[in-house]
């Protein structure tokens, strides 16, 4: 194959690469499990309602004159089922997002600030324990595929 080795280069770097995406494949699933998992378990807490959905706005209708990013928990969800994110770090993005929009659109001290400010501590902490999981996964597969 011309790299002097016999030919067997070809195959021993066609095979790393089909473990390499091997690896990157079961790590998408694992990761989009835990987000799906973390963002239904946000969902069912009481200060989640008004992040649920799209804001209505027919009942605030300046919102998205001022949020040009909407962004909702049930979004992310649909976004999730659908394979829209590739990355861990784009989901997280969509969600920060969900609390920026609500700092941005209402009064820092009005109790919506404050549930937003809960979700987002329980949704941080809970996302590091996700990627701690997924960089001890990520180092066994790859010495499993070494």
């Amino acid at each position: 194959d011309g790299d002097g080795d016999g030919g067997g280069g070809a195959a021993k770097r066609a095979r790393t690469a089909s473990g390499a995406a091997a690896v990157a494949a079961e790590l998408r699933a694992q990761w989009t499990k835990a987000a799906r998992a973390l963002t239904n378990q946000i969902i069912k807490r009481e200060q989640a309602v008004p992040f649920l959905y799209p804001v209505d706005s027919s009942v605030y209708p300046m919102y998205y004159t001022l949020i040009k990013s909407p962004m909702d928990l049930h979004t992310v969800l649909d976004k999730l089922d659908a394979g829209k994110y590739a990355t861990l770090e784009q989901y997280a993005a969509d969600v920060r997002l969900i609390w920026q929009n609500c700092y941005q659109f209402n009064a820092t001290d009005s109790p919506i600030c404050e549930w937003a400010r809960a979700l987002s501590e329980l949704f941080e902490t809970r996302l590091g324990d996700i990627e701690r999981r997924l960089a001890e996964r990520e180092r066994k597969l790859a010495a499993a595929a070494a």
